[in-house]
């Protein structure tokens, strides 16, 4: 195994060539970047986490004057090898990153050993750039996308981590081009493959909503703390005791649903939009729920456009937000939507927490609206 001080001589001369050329990347494309949301590793890193790449979209001029601000020095130009650490670790502390994600890993990470190791692990990126989501990657010209993936090669060498855990399981360009090998489908929606030899484990993104649920969490939980402790992945379903997979709540009488939630949008004073099921939402949204899901988007959104592509006030901002409240951002139809199953398995849970978000939603959306309030704060 190497010494700490080779591998620290060698991670200093990886981050330089990273900083050097990701901002030339950056200045084309105006997207930030940023290589580790954690600490930077100073030692042998026991666990290594693989994400695809940060979210947020934000602009790389705006992330230099945040930096400048930040280290009160106005001769910051561009991101130095520094510059590509978070500090925080964005899956374990509090605060750091998006809370809705480490809320859902907190039903993974159950035991005392498990949030040792995740508040310890490293965490990176296949992809360095900031984007919106998965999706927008597409916007990166194939020569940035190999340019990480050969880097991430690379850094993967450097680590020599003893785990591997990727943070996705769909097999990939990112995923192949590093060199993994053989996936094989788990129950409790995981993936094993081999890397160098190795067995590495793919854990869902955590935007896959029903497979971080309590009690598919804990399985999965169980899955990590196997191959952390022994560094072989092996599923005993019947040893667990429980189906891999959590079962669908009962349907429910739609008529009943949509009469409820009438009763209790008028209370909110949030107006119909049609004789359909719409209702208008500050920054002119309409807000969807159909039997299969709940959605959200422009009210003069024309239904020929794709939504990635076509320009609608504060789209971005606005998706950012649903984010955070659990909804898929990646429709070309709808700035979010969330499966009605998720709002809960009766009528009157479904009502409950859905009528809770919509408020929060609403006050969250009124610093981006010239409106007042559309009902009064309960």
């Amino acid at each position: 195994m190497e010494t700490e001080t080779t591998m620290s001589e060698r991670l200093d001369k990886w981050l330089t060539e990273v900083a050097e050329q990701c901002d030339k990347y950056a200045r084309e494309t105006d997207l930030d970047f940023y290589v580790f949301q954690s600490d930077r590793p100073s030692q042998p890193v026991d666990l290594l986490i693989l994400g695809i790449n940060p979210g947020g979209s934000e602009s790389y001029v705006r992330a230099l004057e945040n930096k400048r601000m930040e280290r009160k020095d106005a001769n910051i130009t561009k991101r130095d090898m520094t510059m590509l650490a978070q500090g925080r670790n964005i899956y374990a502390e509090d605060g750091a990153g998006n809370d809705v994600m480490r809320r859902k890993l907190k039903r993974v990470f159950t035991t005392d050993y498990l949030r040792e190791q995740l508040r310890q692990s490293t965490v990176a990126n296949i992809y360095y750039f900031n984007t919106r989501d998965v999706k927008a990657l597409g916007q990166l010209s194939n020569d940035v996308k190999g340019y990480c993936e050969q880097k991430t090669r690379e850094l993967i060498d450097i680590l020599c981590p003893k785990r591997l855990i990727f943070f996705c399981t769909d097999y990939d360009r990112g995923i192949r081009q590093l060199g993994v090998s053989n996936p094989q489908s788990l129950p409790f929606f995981l993936k094993k493959a081999e890397l160098n030899g190795c067995e590495v484990l793919l854990l869902p993104n955590p935007g896959f909503y029903r497979a971080y649920s309590a009690a598919n969490g804990l399985r999965m939980g169980q899955v990590v703390e196997g191959y952390l402790r022994n560094g072989t992945i092996d599923v005993n379903v019947d040893e667990m005791g429980v189906p891999p997979v959590v079962s669908c709540p009962k349907k429910m009488d739609m008529e009943v649903l949509l009469e409820r939630l009438d009763e209790a949008f008028r209370l909110l004073h949030l107006n119909r939009y049609d004789k359909k099921r719409y209702r208008t939402l500050p920054c002119d949204l309409q807000l969807t729920v159909t039997c299969t899901e709940v959605g959200i988007r422009h009210l003069n959104y024309d239904g020929k456009q794709n939504y990635l592509q076509a320009c609608y006030p504060q789209a971005d901002a606005i998706r950012d937000l649903l984010h955070r409240y659990d909804f898929h951002v990646d429709s070309a139809v709808w700035l979010g939507t969330r499966p009605l199953r998720e709002w809960g398995k009766s009528i009157d849970e479904v009502v409950r927490n859905l009528v809770s978000s919509v408020v929060a939603i609403c006050e969250a959306l009124e610093p981006l609206s010239h409106s007042s309030s559309p009902f009064p704060r309960i």
